[in-house]
Formats: structure tokens, C-alpha cells, sequence
């Protein structure tokens, strides 16, 4: 694993046994896709009890985007052509600048390709950052003419 993933990783609070987990997603796209996985990204929202949670792991490339939906409890993934595919999206935040995350920072970005399929990105904290990211690399290069 890419040493930049490691921190994500840590940073967002992926440690010990989540660690293998997404190690173990991480593994299976670029055996399963022969490609080099550029980003990752794990959605995550904070509770009513104010405890992180941890949803899909997304794993990104300069022409796929792939989720392994629930990725800590279940073995479910998909993955779609993002090349000049994106017809719309919707980010909303919260107490988050595009410059600095709080505690109350929350991000959520959804995304429709021609296909119409879509996908839901959310994020908590200082994820809000890594989401943010994701959106201008992989989400608005890729919008259709």
C-alpha cells in the first residue's frame, strides 16, 4: 500500500483490523483491474452518539471509479467508467470552508454518469479535505461536454 494511503488511512481513524480490511479491498482492484489505484477515499459519517462510521471505500484511477459498498462487514464491489461520464453532481457542506475542517465539518457529494448510475460520497471532520479533493480530480475533470 501506498504510503499516502497509509496516512489517509491513519488520519481518518482507519486503524488495526479496518486497516487489513481496506488492504485487502486495496488488493483485490488492482489484481482484479490490473491498474494502479491513484486515491482512495472512505465515506464516513459522525452519529447521533458523535461516533465515526465508516461506510464504502472508494478507489480511484484516471478512468475508473471503484466502491466496495460496506467494505468492514461485507465483500460487495462495483467499478465504472468515469472518462467524460459525469452529467451532474450535488456537493453540500457544512461548517467546512474548502480551506480548514472542524469538528462539525461535514461534506456529501452525489454524482449521475450518462449511464445514470450515481454515487454517494460523504465525509466527516477533516475528511471533508480528502472529499473535497476527490471532487476536483475525479468528479468536475471528468464532467461531459
Amino acid at each position: 500500500m501506498k504510503k499516502e494511503f497509509e496516512e489517509y488511512l491513519e488520519k481518518i481513524g482507519i486503524t488495526e483490523l479496518f486497516f487489513d480490511k481496506a488492504v485487502e479491498v486495496l488488493d483485490f482492484y488492482e489484481k482484479t483491474c490490473s491498474i494502479e489505484i491513484t486515491d482512495i477515499f472512505v465515506s464516513d459519517y459522525v452519529d447521533h452518539d458523535g461516533e465515526r462510521k465508516y461506510e464504502s471505500m472508494w478507489l480511484f484511477s484516471p478512468e475508473k471509479i471503484m466502491e466496495a459498498k460496506n467494505f468492514l462487514n461485507e465483500d460487495n464491489f462495483d467499478a465504472a467508467t468515469t472518462k467524460n461520464n459525469i452529467i451532474r453532481w450535488e456537493l453540500k457542506k457544512t461548517e467546512y470552508d474548502f480551506l480548514k475542517t472542524t469538528r462539525d465539518s461535514r461534506m456529501s457529494l452525489v454524482y449521475y454518469q450518462k449511464n445514470m448510475l450515481e454515487g454517494s460520497l460523504k465525509a466527516s471532520q477533516d475528511n471533508c479535505a480528502a472529499l473535497y479533493k476527490i471532487f476536483l480530480k475525479y468528479i468536475l475533470s471528468n464532467m461531459c461536454e
